[in-house]
Parts: C-alpha cells; sequence; structure tokens
C-alpha cells in the first residue's frame, strides 16, 4: 500500500513506486518530440543477412549494425527463398517508448523477396532469435515511417499540433494514423536531419 501527501503543491509517494501509481483521470498536453529524424530504410540495422549460416543463433546488440534512434517500426525484408511452408521466422525482442517489454514475430515465406513490419515500435532490440536455421540468405532489417509515442494517445483527434521540419500542420492532424493497441503514430514524411514534434493531450499513464 502506498503513502502520499500533498505539501507545497507538490505530491509525494513513498514506498514501492510500482505500487504508488498516480492515474490522471483527465487529459493533459504532453510533447514529443524528434530532434533529428533518419530517412526511412530497408537495411539501416541489418544488410544482405544471411541467416541460414547462422543457424538459431540469436543477433544481440554487436550484431546489428545501429540500434534505432527513437522508437520506431521494424522493416523486415528478403531478397532470396525462404521455405516451402513460409514457417521460418524471426522473434524480436526488445522494449518500447514506454520501456515495456516487448515482442514480434515475422515469418520469411517462400517468395523470392518481399516485406513484413513489426505491429511494435521499437527503442530497443534485445534479440533477434530464428525459430530454425532459415533457408533464406539475404536478409534486410530497417525501419519505418511509424513512430512509437512515450505517453497513450487515445485517437488523433487529441493530436492538438504537429510539426515536420519548422512548418506547422494544425488542420490536417485529424488525418494522422494512430495504432491506439501499440500506441504508434504514422508519420506522413521521415527523412534524414529533420525536426518532428507532436503535442497532444494524453491521459500520460495506461
Amino acid at each position: 500500500m502506498g503513502r502520499y501527501s500533498l505539501r507545497d503543491g507538490k505530491i509525494t509517494a513513498d514506498g514501492d513506486l510500482e505500487a504508488n501509481k498516480l492515474t490522471v483521470s483527465g487529459k493533459m498536453p504532453v510533447q514529443y518530440i524528434i530532434p533529428k529524424t533518419v530517412a526511412v530504410s530497408t537495411s539501416a540495422i541489418l544488410t544482405d543477412h544471411d541467416f541460414n549460416a547462422t543457424g538459431t543463433a540469436a543477433v544481440d546488440n554487436t550484431g546489428i549494425l545501429v540500434q534505432p534512434p527513437y522508437p520506431m517500426e521494424l522493416h523486415l525484408n528478403w531478397n532470396a527463398v525462404g521455405t516451402a511452408s513460409d514457417d521460418d521466422g524471426l522473434v524480436f525482442v526488445g522494449e518500447n517508448a514506454m520501456g515495456k517489454a516487448i515482442t514480434d514475430t515475422l515469418l520469411i515465406s517462400s517468395a523470392a523477396s518481399g516485406n513484413v513490419y513489426t505491429s511494435n515500435a521499437y527503442a530497443k532490440i534485445d534479440s533477434i532469435t530464428p525459430n530454425t536455421t532459415i533457408k533464406c540468405t539475404s536478409v534486410g532489417l530497417g525501419f519505418r515511417n511509424v513512430v512509437g509515442l512515450p505517453y497513450p494517445l487515445e485517437a488523433n483527434t487529441d493530436i492538438i499540433s504537429y510539426a515536420y521540419d519548422g512548418a506547422y500542420a494544425t488542420t490536417a492532424v485529424d488525418a494522422l494514423t494512430v495504432d491506439t493497441i501499440y500506441n504508434n503514430l504514422t508519420l506522413p514524411a521521415m527523412a534524414a536531419s529533420k525536426v518532428v514534434s507532436v503535442l497532444y493531450l494524453s491521459k500520460v499513464q495506461e
């Protein structure tokens, strides 16, 4: 059981942090800023990776080229056929923008090439583990223009303003795509070295 005290307009919680969650029943404005975006990529994290040669060994932080610079959905693509049963899979484990543990399993089909995407936006990739010795010998991994938000966003109508590269779009924010299950936002554009700002209403804590 947590203890709370109010003094000089400040709320103090003593005891276990998890037990002392403060839930905001209404919504308050929060701002999420990406100070320097990267361009959409199909190979920034892994390039032409031969999972067939490495068997079922996991790829960890030392095996990837770079971590996502901010929380983003991952883009898996391949340029060599996978198993005919279409069940070669890569299991992704990491953390999202809220610091929660997340996981996705993406399948590589028997097609000569293909593209699939994670549902979660990864702020950090802990491991990528094949579910079997994958037949495909050329796999790329990058990221797309779908970012994870650090605070819950219930609907695009809660977005107050959106800015990209210094240009504000206050009249079209209701058209932005929001995934409320994974708390992801699709950016209309994501080129290199741009500043993105999203001001929205949030209950702050799930």
